[in-house]
């Protein structure tokens, strides 16, 4: 956590792609290029702005677009709406498939109107421009928290065969400057840094710890004691639905066991995705509690690195001029 709080100060955000599906743009002209403003660190005004390049070809994440998907989805797919980070907002209209049924292109439309509000922000990178770069990304080692434990087996045999991950990424070209122990925000992925492997022709990174903690969720151990079995079940269910039950009480407890219910809740917050959080934000405004909680938790997911957007801001603009007080101070940290 203290890696990640430090790193969201002073490490510039940048866009990198590490499963690139093609996207094209089709009512944007062939031949044309804009170099857009990128805002380097919200968290340090001092660092400034840098240029990134736009063009009819990008690519985004293969995860962000899904053919068919349900209203929960607030990403890219058929006939949706999403912001494109630092440029416009695009509608997917087709996608092109191969011989498998694999989409290999989505077909997009794009408005030079950025003031209309969508909830999903994506990331890309144009692709004349994109720098091939290859990423590691580590996991355990073992798959067991104790492989020398048993007698009947080698601890080599609990060797975690996916521990490295090697990825062909792309990345945008303000990085191919970057220096070895560079430290980087790939937003909406993580914190990286360069390797020593790393060269001006062949781009290495290191994934350092992701936007939200992962390693959090430790199997708990058997627990023999009858009174305590209760309580296994009860961590078995997922963050988000725990912090939701503090959300009837929150502003009814007193001040102490309200103090409590908050540091559970931001550590809670760490498992938490955007997706999880976002339908909250239409919560009734009778239900002050629920709204203070996903406040609360949305301050965790910022501070891990999270980019705001015209859902977040919204929700925070209407927070500040409600009654609850408790709303209103949560909303002004944030």
């Amino acid at each position: 956590f203290c890696i990640r709080e430090d790193l969201n100060k002073t490490a510039p955000r940048v866009m990198a792609v590490l499963n690139p599906l093609k996207l094209i743009i089709t009512n944007y002209p062939e031949d044309k290029v804009e170099w857009l403003d990128a805002e380097n660190n919200q968290e340090d005004e001092s660092a400034g702005f840098r240029k990134v390049p736009f063009s009819r070809e990008l690519y985004i994440e293969k995860e962000d677009f899904k053919e068919e998907a349900s209203s929960k989805f607030f990403r890219l797919k058929l006939e949706g709406e999403v912001r494109l980070k630092n440029a416009y907002i695009i509608k997917a209209e087709s996608v092109v498939k191969d011989a498998d049924g694999n989409i290999v292109e989505v077909h997009c439309t794009y408005s030079e109107d950025t003031s209309k509000k969508v909830k999903g922000t994506l990331h890309w990178v144009s692709i004349k421009h994109a720098v091939k770069a290859e990423v590691r990304e580590y996991d355990r080692l073992f798959t067991d928290e104790a492989p020398d434990s048993h007698q009947d087996k080698d601890f080599m045999d609990f060797i975690n065969p996916n521990s490295l991950k090697i990825i062909k990424a792309y990345v945008e070209p303000s990085l191919k400057d970057a220096e070895i122990g560079d430290r980087f925000q790939f937003q909406r992925l993580g914190y990286f840094n360069v390797d020593n492997d790393s060269s001006s022709d062949k781009l290495v990174f290191n994934k350092t710890v992701g936007l939200r903690d992962t390693w959090a969720k430790v199997k708990p151990k058997q627990n023999t004691n009858q009174n305590q079995q209760k309580q296994p079940q009860q961590n078995n269910r997922s963050a988000i639905d725990q912090i939701k039950s503090y959300g009837k009480k929150y502003d009814r407890l007193p001040e102490d066991k309200q103090a409590k219910a908050k540091a559970d809740i931001q550590e809670l917050a760490k498992n938490v995705n955007y997706d999880e959080l976002e339908p909250l934000f239409n919560t009734s405004v009778k239900k002050s509690g629920t709204r203070i909680i996903t406040m609360i938790t949305l301050g965790v997911l910022l501070n891990n690195g999270l980019e705001k957007n015209d859902a977040i801001n919204e929700f925070i603009a209407k927070a500040l001029d409600d009654k609850n007080a408790l709303l209103v101070t949560e909303a002004k940290q944030l």
